[in-house]
């Protein structure tokens, strides 16, 4: 390992002053120093990479984000965000160049502004309901803004005149004319509500399958959701049940047992589960375990509150 040489030896501040052969030695060791940092050549960015622990630029079809924030525009808060990032890499898809932007400016988009037009959307006619992507642009000259389309995180926007490279920012839903309100924090999309997904009641062990299609979209990583769940007992007395959230049918997730202690009683229960996202869709199952006779009503209803994308970005 080199260790940078010291400083006094460099700036003219050494007494006696810095000879020759020290500085021939200072100048020798820095340039160790930053071979080791950042590798021999300076064409070799997966070095640097593995240095600072950063992703490949083709890991998200783009590039990757860092430290975004993104929230409802106060002026236009049903179609329009505004973004800030702390970092972004630009990929150029047609040379593989990328390009990095550390400005923390306020990028600004508006899905309701036809397109294809940088910080409005990439089509000409209004979007249908689903699944919209923010992408951040630049072109040649640096410039950065934001557009709205319906492609793909990898396909990355059509074509914007004059914005060459692109980077996958994030995901929304759109309804139709607005913006599900979110707030969204590197790569988690947090619903400003809970959205219903659904309810279940007592199906004996059955398996009820819940789509996610319009709450989630097919790249996200993980779903974060919050149950409410009540159990009531007849006057014959009490008795247990078991809640089960799972991700693939047949194999326990996550198992949530419940109970009413007494006759004519109601308990209440909320909890919090969090899932990968396979095919779009979470599978319950509710088995009664003990005094089934003495229960009246057990529901379990389950609201999506947030969902992770593959951005580059943590949560």
């Amino acid at each position: 390992m080199t260790a940078l040489p010291s400083k006094i030896l460099l700036n003219g501040s050494k007494v006696p002053a810095t000879t020759h052969a020290e500085m021939r030695q200072a100048l020798g060791d820095l340039r160790d120093f930053i071979a080791a940092f950042l590798g021999e050549d300076s064409a070799n960015a997966a070095t640097l990479r593995g240095v600072l622990a950063l992703p490949d630029p083709a890991a998200t079809g783009g590039g990757w984000v860092r430290g975004l924030f993104g929230k409802a525009n106060a002026a236009a808060p049903t179609t329009k965000y505004d973004f800030t990032c702390l970092a972004r890499a630009y990929r150029n898809p047609t040379t593989g160049a990328v390009w990095a932007s550390r400005s923390t400016a306020v990028i600004s988009a508006d899905a309701a502004v036809a397109g294809p037009a940088a910080g409005g959307r990439d089509q000409l006619a209004a979007f249908s309901s689903g699944f919209i992507n923010l992408f951040f642009i630049v072109d040649d000259d640096g410039n950065e803004r934001a557009v709205w389309s319906k492609n793909a995180p990898g396909l990355g926007p059509n074509p914007v005149s004059g914005f060459s490279s692109w980077v996958y920012g994030h995901t929304v839903y759109w309804d139709g004319s607005a913006i599900r309100r979110c707030v969204l924090s590197g790569c988690l999309n947090s619903y400003a509500s809970p959205i219903g997904l659904g309810a279940v009641g007592n199906t004996s062990g059955g398996e009820v399958v819940f789509s996610g299609q319009s709450l989630w979209p097919a790249w996200a990583n993980r779903v974060a959701a919050r149950c409410f769940s009540f159990l009531s007992a007849n006057s014959g007395g009490g008795g247990t049940a078991v809640i089960d959230y799972r991700f693939i049918s047949g194999y326990v997730g996550k198992a949530i047992s419940v109970g009413v202690s007494s006759a004519s009683e109601t308990s209440y229960y909320n909890d919090d589960i969090d899932f990968p996202n396979l095919n779009q869709q979470l599978i319950v199952s509710v088995a009664l375990t003990t005094g089934a006779p003495n229960l009246s009503a057990i529901q379990s209803q389950v609201s999506v509150t947030s969902f992770t994308v593959p951005n580059g970005d943590v949560a």
